[in-house]
């Protein structure tokens, strides 16, 4: 009788497990269904949402809901920003901010790291660092920032969202060098899908080596979502 029982117990643990399984499989289809329809959609009359104010903070706000939940986003959160806390950098700046990355700077420790944030467009200055915060082309923080200001630039959603040609990539990189301390990291995150890979780049190969930081893979791809993490370090 009891190995009855345990059979049967054994049954409903993988029952519950496949289940599970599942549950999870089907949800990770469902935001890559979403995020590859509100990408098309982007691609197609992202130009005509954007034609008022109230379209477009409606548009990426529906955008930021689905952003929020993807698994790079998790993997920022939960494995990415705690390994940089425990480095204990002086001096980090995050370009790109939206609604979905409120609060990313408060993930360092305030006695260790000064966090700074950095977005063009003024309209989500109030989702950046206190304080900390500025409106700046990517393209020009060599205006913002004196040389070396940085030990780490986080580079996320950018290329591919907004900085789409070479050229405009090649001097993105330009202007983060600039601004990085010798030695210093540069984290860069894009969807493969929408851009070239970085490490394509001439001012990345003419300045940057590819690094495996605080134990994270220098590169990292999710099945679910087309977005990459690629780390480097600047080399001179």
């Amino acid at each position: 009788m009891k190995y009855t029982n345990a059979w049967l117990q054994l049954r409903k643990r993988n029952a519950n497990q496949l289940a599970h399984e599942r549950l999870s499989l089907s949800t990770a289809n469902l935001w890559l269904f979403l995020h590859r329809a509100a990408d098309a959609v982007d691609r197609q009359f992202g130009w005509a949402l954007r034609q008022t104010t109230a379209g477009e903070r409606g548009w990426v706000l529906m955008l930021d809901g689905i952003v929020a939940r993807q698994t790079d986003r998790r993997y920022l959160r939960d494995t990415i920003l705690p390994a940089l806390r425990r480095a204990k950098l002086s001096r980090a700046l995050i370009v790109g901010v939206r609604r979905y990355s409120a609060g990313l700077e408060a993930a360092f420790d305030p006695a260790e790291t000064e966090c700074w944030t950095c977005d063009i467009d003024p309209a989500v200055e109030l989702f950046g660092a206190p304080g900390a915060h500025v409106i700046q082309d990517v393209r020009s923080l060599d205006q913002s920032f004196p040389p070396g200001f940085f030990d780490l630039v986080v580079l996320n959603g950018v290329f591919g969202w907004g900085v789409d040609k070479t050229e405009d990539m090649n001097a993105a990189v330009k202007a983060i060098q600039h601004v990085l301390a010798p030695g210093g990291y540069l984290l860069i995150g894009w969807n493969a899908d929408r851009t070239e890979a970085p490490d394509t780049l001439t001012s990345i190969a003419g300045a940057f080596a590819p690094a495996n930081l605080f134990g994270l893979p220098h590169r990292k791809s999710f099945s679910d979502v087309t977005h990459v993490y690629a780390w480097f370090r600047k080399s001179r």
